[in-house]
Formats: structure tokens, sequence, C-alpha cells
């Protein structure tokens, strides 16, 4: 839920409402690890001191499913998508680079420098969070490969958008 600042636990099954999971700022995107342990949960945006939009901040923050206990670490820009591989890294899309993140060590390796679209918070009220992000991720079945799609920065609003594949 972008803009409560949370993320909702639904049970397929019954597909009731479970819980609710608080976060530090909007969730821009969420991944669970293949072996079922860890939630991590991409952030937007963050909200200033001074009562501003951190625009060019974002953040993961690691959730160990086991115990409840979390984790965070702050990125250079908003998380756009991620996903987990097979290798048990998250593949993380931001505004500004593509990084592999490790849930356990929390360590972070660049992969690519990227200059993909997203738009900056506040925005107008019938902004909904696709048109904010710009940016998808999916992964095959068996975890071994991940596509991005994304709106690509520098260019007019039109539909150019960069597909990005790693194996």
């Amino acid at each position: 839920n972008f803009s409560a600042y949370r993320v909702e636990v639904l049970d397929l099954a019954t597909q009731t409402l479970q819980t609710s999971i608080r976060t530090y700022a909007p969730p821009s995107a969420i991944g669970v690890s293949a072996d079922n342990r860890y939630l991590v949960v991409g952030e937007y945006a963050k909200w200033g001191l001074m009562g501003e939009w951190k625009n060019a901040r974002g953040g993961l923050q690691v959730i160990d499913l086991t115990d409840n206990s979390r984790r965070r670490v702050e990125t250079d820009a908003p998380v756009l998508a991620l996903a987990f591989g097979a290798d048990g890294l998250a593949l993380v899309v931001t505004h500004t680079q593509v990084f592999t993140f490790n849930p356990v060590s929390l360590e972070v390796r660049v992969v690519e420098a990227t200059s993909l679209r997203s738009r900056d918070l506040p925005v107008q009220l019938v902004t909904f969070p696709p048109q904010i992000i710009q940016a998808s991720i999916s992964t095959s079945q068996d975890r071994q490969k991940i596509v991005v799609l994304a709106g690509v920065d520098g260019v007019d609003r039109s539909s150019i958008s960069a597909l990005l594949r790693f194996d």
C-alpha cells in the first residue's frame, strides 16, 4: 500500500487480509527469497526532517520471516523494482543503478549504472503508483532469468522503454 507506508499480507486460499507490515517509506517493490526466509521491501522516497520529500534517496527493508526481525539499508536512489534469483540474491533496480543485494550480509554489488524514469513525490492526487515508479520486473519459473522493463530518463514522456535481461 504505497500511500499508507505498509505491505498488506493476504491469505490467497481464503482471499482475506491477514496483517500489515509497516514500512519507513512508501513501499515500491517486494520480493521473497527462494527459501521463503526473507522478505525484502524496496522503499521509494524519504520524508525529510523539515517536512520535505527526499526523492534522491531510497532504501531496502529486510524482514526475516522466521523471527520477524528487521534490518534496513539506505540506497542512493528510490527503489523501482526487485526480484530474487536462484542464487539467493535480489536484483534491485533504482533510478540510477542496478545491483545485487544479499539479504543475509546486506552486501550490495553494482551491476550497471542506469538512468531510468520515475516521478518525484509529491504528485497530483490522481496519480497511481505505476505512474510514479514506471518499472516492472519478473523472473522465470526457475529464477535463472530476470527481466526488467522500465521507462528511460531524459526522454520525453513517450513510450520509450528499456528492456534489461539478467541471466
